[in-house]
């Protein structure tokens, strides 16, 4: 299956010049937006590499790359008037390249391919995680509640005293939990709650993304 290569950009020639430039590559399959709020609004864009101009109207490139999930989208940042202080900002923003419009072919081919190899390993991950934090949906409400404090440094005791509870009843909870993620040590359990991203959605919102069990 072809990794779609997103060009998002007002210049529709400059759209189509890249697309027939990407389309030529194997492996690719380019995909047009006219503005940055068409492709940010859009629910059903497919994962893959975004090329953003960096001055649309609506909004901006810099916007857009912003609000971009860069676990969904690797952004390649495109100007016709680059210079090395909007390129290094870009970067920092989290770009992973930035190319001055017009391009050759050669450089859109050899910038994407390098793109697509840091893309499918950062995705691979994304879906590790994602896929390890759906593993929490079997713990209680509580259970989540004493998971996070407890991998936030916190012992049984100070455990025990925010939520209200005896020492041996957190002692209880944290057992049901390795049973329930069927791990032989709670080192174990924070550590995959670290990995995963769990205790830091934790700390985002008390129970984002993780529904309830009983």
């Amino acid at each position: 299956m072809a990794r779609p290569v997103h060009i998002i950009d007002d210049d529709a020639l400059w759209r189509a010049i890249v697309a027939e430039m990407i389309h030529a590559s194997p492996g690719f399959a380019a995909v047009e937006w006219e503005s940055g709020n068409a492709f940010h609004d859009s629910p059903d864009k497919a994962p893959g590499i975004a090329l953003i101009d960096v001055k649309m109207p609506g909004m901006s490139g810099d916007e857009l790359l912003v609000a971009l999930d860069h676990d969904r989208y690797l952004p390649i940042m495109m100007s016709g008037s680059a210079d090395i202080a909007l390129a290094v900002e870009a970067v920092k923003r989290g770009a992973f390249d930035f190319l001055e419009k017009p391009c050759s072919a050669q450089k859109l081919s050899d910038t994407v391919g390098k793109a697509s190899k840091e893309f499918e390993g950062r995705y691979r991950k994304s879906l590790e995680r994602e896929r390890d934090r759906a593993r929490f949906e079997a713990l209680s409400q509580r259970e989540r509640e004493i998971l996070a404090e407890i991998a936030s440094d916190s012992s049984n005791r100070e455990t025990g005293e925010k939520f209200g509870i005896s020492v041996r009843t957190v002692e209880a909870h944290r057992a049901r939990i390795m049973l329930k993620l069927g791990m032989s040590s709670f080192a174990e359990v924070v550590s995959l709650a670290h990995g995963c991203g769990f205790v830091a959605e934790r700390r985002r919102r008390p129970d984002a993304g993780v529904k309830s069990a009983v």
